[in-house]
């Protein structure tokens, strides 16, 4: 019986951090601002800030932020492969541009909630982390004269900012990805009670079982 339980246990787990597909769509925004920037020479203008989700079935929406400014939002549901983040979700440089997203997010999430100028500031910096070179001014994604002057100023202070900030683990970052649509990233505090905090009490408690099996046998 404790091998069983093990065994299922350990099952259970693996199946839990394996990727799955999702079906979502583009619901609405939350706290955004419209701009202008430059994305590999071609002017884009759009929303800056965060969006909700929807997953299909489900009426609740999924607050998160737009990471791939290269494709269109999907207004109807498509398909998105949905996984933990992790250095593997970045084409190049992957361990450092993870870091710093997840020291974006312990440091300076707390701060923008229903601010939409932060709320933009804070979704560009997001976009240069992901795809460029932490800095607004140059590279694939760039200010121009378009562009929210107050956005552009609080995205160059978060990213000054990344050198000096430490990564905490606050949040649970989930990335959603398309290869049509933009992909997302979903954002959820962490627990209070970790799961692999929980995992030793099981042991134990498995462990207990087995000893309470074998003192009935003798």
């Amino acid at each position: 019986m404790y091998k069983y339980l093990l065994g299922l246990m350990l099952i259970t787990l693996s199946v839990s951090v394996e990727a799955n597909t999702v079906s979502l769509k583009y619901h609405s925004a939350v706290d955004t601002i419209s701009s202008k920037v430059k994305v590999n020479n071609n002017t884009v203008s759009g929303l800056f800030g965060s969006y909700n989700i929807q997953e299909y079935g489900s009426a609740d929406t999924i607050l998160a932020f737009c990471v791939d400014p290269y494709q269109l939002a999907n207004s109807s549901f498509n398909n998105y492969v949905k996984s933990d983040l992790d250095a593997t979700d970045f084409i190049n440089n992957g361990a450092a541009r993870f870091q710093n997203v997840q020291k974006l997010f312990d440091n300076a999430y707390s701060l923008i909630a229903g601010n939409d100028t932060k709320s933009a500031g804070f979704h560009l910096a997001l976009w240069e982390i992901f795809n460029d070179n932490s800095n607004v001014a140059s590279g694939k994604i760039k200010t121009i004269s378009g562009t929210n002057a107050a956005m552009r100023s609080y995205a160059d202070d978060l990213l000054d900012s990344l050198n000096g900030w430490e990564t905490k683990g606050l949040y649970d970052l989930t990335f959603y990805k398309s290869g049509t649509y933009q992909d997302y990233l979903g954002v959820n505090p962490v627990s209070s009670v970790p799961v692999p905090a929980a995992l030793p009490l099981l042991a134990s408690s498995l462990v207990g079982l087995g000893f309470m099996r074998r003192r009935k046998n003798v």
